[in-house]
């Protein structure tokens, strides 16, 4: 399986498990991954740059971790925000049932569960965080955007991370017309986090 078909399922693909650590400030989280999962041998530096980046952002509520893979923006906010819920979603199984092992493993509490973009989520949000698969396009990307917005509660954000290269400036000009605001939190090495109320 190709690293671009890691957002749909393959129920005949290899095992080949792998463990790797995450420190955020004083904890060291650990994860297991698998092949047929997003950045399955350690956590890819986009999302380290989020996570980087929503530790310095005041959390609370319930939050939704759009396209968890095996669940490290969610797990590293339950880990620093005491106070916050989390609902992880992921179109991929394999990386749905890494994500509530590693939820268990990291001695935490989330609600994990199949959904293709949107379309099993009834709950609107605080916060919605995503590294989302760019690679499945502008429309997709963009239909992301919009049904975020119907989804967060009065006053919630949306969190993402995008590289430069495909396409950061391009999202910036979405996020403003969809929420008529749009903030650039941090660039780093080509990545850019933005956030939208």
């Amino acid at each position: 399986m190709e690293n671009k078909h890691y957002f749909s399922n393959n129920e005949d693909l290899l095992s080949k498990p792998i463990e790797y650590q995450y420190t955020i400030r004083e904890k060291t989280l650990t994860f297991q991954s698998d092949l047929g999962v997003f950045s399955k041998n350690k956590l890819d530096f986009g999302s380290h740059v989020l996570i980087q980046t929503l530790l310095q952002e005041d959390l609370s509520g319930k939050g939704l971790d759009m396209g968890c893979g095996v669940g490290a923006i969610g797990i590293s906010i339950l880990a620093e925000h005491k106070k916050v819920e989390m609902d992880m979603v992921d179109i991929n199984n394999r990386a749905l049932r890494l994500c509530r092992s590693n939820v268990v493993r990291n001695g935490l509490k989330a609600n994990v569960f199949l959904s293709d973009g949107f379309k099993n989520i009834q709950e609107t949000y605080d916060f919605i965080v995503s590294n989302p698969p760019i690679r499945q396009g502008k429309e997709f990307l963009f239909r992301f955007y919009e049904e975020s917005k119907s989804h967060l509660k009065d006053g919630g954000c949306l969190y993402i991370v995008i590289r430069k290269q495909q396409g950061a400036a391009s999202s910036f000009k979405k996020l403003q017309e969809v929420f008529g605001n749009c903030t650039v939190l941090e660039k780093k090495s080509g990545y850019w986090i933005l956030k939208s109320a």
